[in-house]
């Protein structure tokens, strides 16, 4: 089992509820045994397993000379220490940003860098001492607590390490992605897996195989897949290990394989348990399964171990829209939008459909119409739309139009709602009137 953490703000028992999250929870939570998880310890599975093999490592950076491979020979004993030090960091730039109220955007200009660095420190890069005088300059009301964070956070790290580049073998596969030619990739990367002869190879060429699978439209593509995660996890790579988790399920939690999707992250967090990436999948596949006291629990989880607020809102406030805690779920949805400049518009429309939803659910139809209206021009997140809508239109007893919406929906995947929305329209059809042809 994996044990729950017991960081400020958790519950002792079973999950992490902050300060701010007044629902009732509690007694649901309790149940959540076999998911949300008492205590973290820290391993050294962030070690490549090369690291004291010479002859290996020589051989792995000649056959693979990509940037994965090439801090194995400088990881010292005591990295995953140093690792926990990083993110110690990293929670205080999170914690600043986000007594600011500010985006990474608008934080960045502080320091100043670009945006994609402050996220990089945010997830528990290395800070370089440049970055800790940028810092104490541009806050010199919390020089003491910069000095200690930076302090922890670099007195074991491990060296930095060089960038080296791809093979041309690589380069021309990127390049056969980048310009569509699918098939010719996924022939290359194919025929180089029979003679791959170490797991960081085959974790490469299944992962960009499984790209030009998914775009070909083939069956085959959640095998291999599985089999970059397989790969990954023999080679330590940790970071790909857990990306790969995620997309893979990602897709499962779309058609429906629940106990599939929840197999893939648990077997993640038992190796990765302070994972922030894993627990907020977890926390989605909860939601499309319609488990919203666990979805709940995980998503606040992903949010203790340093997710991104607006990451975590984003999920939670459709959590609650749907569970019925409707105050909550405007909360939640505010303090989103207040900080969605910049994140991806579909997201923006997820949340804002789920608003219009709590708002006809709890009386103001005219309100809520009102803002479906502002959104109909909007090309992303057609199927949150027409969903959302046909539920408003359903819970006024507009049946007309709650089916028009519905069926729209259902012809709509983007974004994928699930199989088990899918059906719950298809059964309101077939009460309410004709069945479309659109099917599961």
């Amino acid at each position: 089992m994996i044990e729950p953490a017991t960081l400020p703000g958790l519950a002792v028992v079973r999950v992490a509820l902050s300060s701010e999250d007044t629902l009732g929870l509690l007694s649901s939570v309790g149940q959540y045994e076999s998911a949300l998880y008492a205590r973290t310890y820290h391993t050294h599975s962030c070690l490549v397993n090369t690291a004291h093999d010479p002859d290996r490592r020589k051989r792995c950076q000649r056959r693979y000379p990509g940037s994965i491979l090439t801090r194995v020979d400088r990881q010292q004993p005591d990295a995953s220490a140093a690792q926990q030090q990083a993110e110690d960091f990293a929670a205080l730039v999170r914690s600043l940003r986000e007594e600011l109220g500010e985006t990474q955007g608008v934080f960045a200009k502080r320091i100043p860098r670009v945006r994609t660095y402050i996220t990089e420190l945010e997830k528990g890069k290395h800070p370089p001492e440049v970055i800790r005088d940028d810092f104490l300059k541009a806050f010199p009301d919390y020089k003491d607590r910069i000095g200690a964070a930076y302090d922890v956070s670099v007195r074991t790290l491990p060296p930095a390490r060089r960038r080296t580049r791809q093979t041309r073998f690589q380069r021309t596969v990127e390049s056969f992605l980048k310009t569509g030619r699918f098939s010719y990739a996924a022939r290359a990367l194919e025929r180089a897996l029979l003679s791959a002869s170490d797991d960081a190879e085959r974790y490469w060429l299944s992962e960009r195989l499984y790209v030009a699978l998914r775009a070909l439209g083939s069956d085959n593509d959640l095998t291999v897949l599985a089999q970059a995660i397989e790969a990954a996890v023999r080679a330590n790579l940790v970071n790909e290990e857990i990306t790969c988790r995620d997309r893979l399920a990602g897709r499962y939690q779309v058609i429906g394989e629940f106990t599939a999707a929840h197999k893939l992250v648990d077997d993640g967090l038992q190796r990765h348990p302070r994972s922030d990436g894993l627990w907020l999948r977890k926390g989605k596949v909860h939601w499309y399964e319609t488990a919203y006291s666990e979805a709940y629990a995980a998503l606040t989880t992903a949010r203790t171990y340093g997710c991104s607020r607006t990451s975590v809102l984003h999920a939670r406030s459709q959590v609650l829209a749907e569970w019925g805690s409707f105050e909550q779920a405007l909360a939640d949805s505010a303090d989103y939008l207040a900080l969605a400049k910049g994140t991806i518009p579909a997201n923006i429309v997820a949340v804002r459909t789920a608003r219009a939803y709590v708002w006809a659910l709890t009386g103001d139809l005219d309100r809520a119409l009102k803002e479906f209206a502002e959104l109909r021009t909007k090309k992303q997140g057609r199927a949150w739309f027409y969903y959302r809508r046909g539920l408003s239109y359903a819970a006024h007893d507009q049946i007309r139009s709650a089916r028009a919406d519905f069926r729209r929906a259902l012809d709509s995947d983007q974004p994928a709602l699930g199989s088990i929305r899918r059906q719950a329209m298809l059964d309101y059809l077939a009460t309410h009137g004709k069945t479309p042809a659109s099917s599961l």
